[in-house]
């Protein structure tokens, strides 16, 4: 055993206490990794007759589903990864056939596989079904891996040979042989002493196979036939109400799935649970990144609480009324630029407290009506009308830009701020009563000034 192999085992420490059973389900509570790729395999055979290439321990060609953790993996050969055997070992392999890194070798490892999970996960545990090669009655499980030493990492992709991986060394590992007859997944659950680790890539060192003798005609060899990473399940990001009737926005039972709303990465849906008109209450501050009202019946959110509305890294904050008129009577604040899609003409989403725009923009799309009843105060910002109108009698302490939609506020919608017109556009005759009420009011007063001092105009 090299320095390499010394010092790997010696980190393993029991492997951080790394418990090996075979269950027949995940755990409550987690799911398998999605989107698992390879990011280096040391070697593969991918030449016919003899294709083994890596990719077969992820893609779910043996039988087992890539979202499972469950089922059998077929004993079919070209549904399994084998490296490349050294050149000239007892005749292994034709010339041009041998493992182009012989430093595994000389460093004592068969091979090595790298994964990306895709993202980084916490993981709980991991299955692997063993190559497992039946060649018409020649059993040749004994190139499957036997000792196997893992390293894992956030952020380091763990490539090359040398052993100076920049990751951490989870431990030593043996996985079972297999039989030759379509077999279960082995599970490594790391995870019952509230051990698991962080990563996006995991890779596998392996020093053994279960041949016998250390070199010889498949003393080379190194295979898998199928690998699963198990995480923990995300929390929910999309949240329905399912009472038909009003109730507390915070009450879990409320939501399908349960739980109670409250994330910037969260959606909310309001749609055909209620008959009647309802109110869901808040009297805390919660945020979401989108709520969706689509039932002709209204919801009311109201109460002494707050709804904000934020960004989730990736997807802008939205509101939509795709059916029906609906309402805020609870105060409202955009934490990010937001969208209010008000779908068709008789559809409305109304404003009947605070729509605090915090210096951001709310855009007004869809042939809808956005009726402002309250007050949008708190650092002023800019509503900009795409589509349809917006209505009202409140005071907005912004700017307002008319971009191809109508301002329609009736008698009373008052703009403290700028106001800015499409040059192909044409405000209704009450958005120019309402302009030269607010800003152009001002400019035009300044006007007649000077055309007194002129004694002209």
């Amino acid at each position: 055993m090299n320095m390499f192999k010394t010092l790997a085992a010696g980190l393993a420490i029991v492997a951080l206490f790394a418990s090996v059973t075979l269950l027949s389900d995940s755990q409550a509570g987690a799911a398998v990794i999605a989107g698992v790729s390879i990011e280096e395999v040391s070697s593969e055979q991918n030449e016919h007759p003899f294709s083994h290439p890596a990719l077969s321990t992820i893609d779910g060609s043996g039988g087992v589903p890539t979202d499972s953790l469950v089922g059998d993996h077929s004993a079919a050969a070209s549904n399994m990864w084998l490296n490349r055997a050294s050149d000239g070992v007892n005749g292994c392999c034709p010339a041009g056939l041998g493992d182009p890194h012989l430093e595994d070798i000389l460093d004592g490892r068969l091979a090595h596989i790298t994964f990306d999970l895709g993202g980084v996960y916490d993981v709980l545990s991991f299955r692997v079904w063993n190559f497992n090669q039946n060649a018409g009655g020649e059993i040749l499980t004994v190139r499957g891996v036997d000792d196997v030493t893992i390293t894992y990492s956030e952020t380091d992709p763990l490539t090359g040979l040398d052993g100076d991986l920049n990751g951490t060394n989870l431990g030593s590992f043996n996985f079972a042989e297999g039989t030759g007859e379509p077999i279960a997944g082995e599970l490594f659950d790391i995870s019952p002493g509230g051990i698991d680790f962080t990563a996006r890539y995991v890779r596998f060192d392996v020093f053994s196979n279960h041949h016998p003798s250390e070199l010889g005609y498949d003393g080379t060899f190194a295979g898998l036939s199928e690998v699963r990473f198990e995480s923990s399940v995300p929390p929910p990001t999309e949240f329905t109400w399912n009472v038909d009737n009003g109730s507390e926005w915070s009450s879990p039972v409320n939501w399908t799935p349960g739980g109670s709303p409250n994330d910037g990465d969260v959606s909310v849906i309001f749609d055909s649970a209620i008959t009647t008109s309802s109110t869901v209450f808040t009297d805390d501050e919660v945020t979401v990144n989108s709520i969706r009202f689509d039932n002709p019946v209204t919801y009311a959110v109201a109460g002494t609480g707050k709804v904000s509305l934020a960004d989730d890294g990736e997807v802008a904050p939205k509101i939509t009324v795709a059916d029906g008129i609906h309402q805020f009577q609870v105060e409202v604040a955009l934490l990010h630029d937001t969208t209010a899609d008000i779908a068709a003409v008789g559809d409305q989403l109304v404003f009947n407290n605070t729509l605090d725009l915090g210096g951001r923009k709310l855009t007004k799309i869809g042939d809808g009506d956005m009726a402002i009843h309250g007050d949008l105060v708190r650092g002023g910002g800019t509503v900009d009308i795409v589509q349809g109108t917006v209505s009202g009698n409140g005071t907005v302490a912004g700017d307002v830009s008319n971009n191809g939609g109508t301002l329609s506020p009736g008698n009373s919608l008052v703009i403290n701020g700028d106001y800015s017109q499409g040059t192909a556009l044409v405000p209704e005759p009450t958005s120019l009563v309402l302009v030269l009420f607010s800003a152009l009011g001002m400019a035009a007063a300044g006007q007649r000034r000077r055309c007194r001092n002129l004694h002209r105009c």
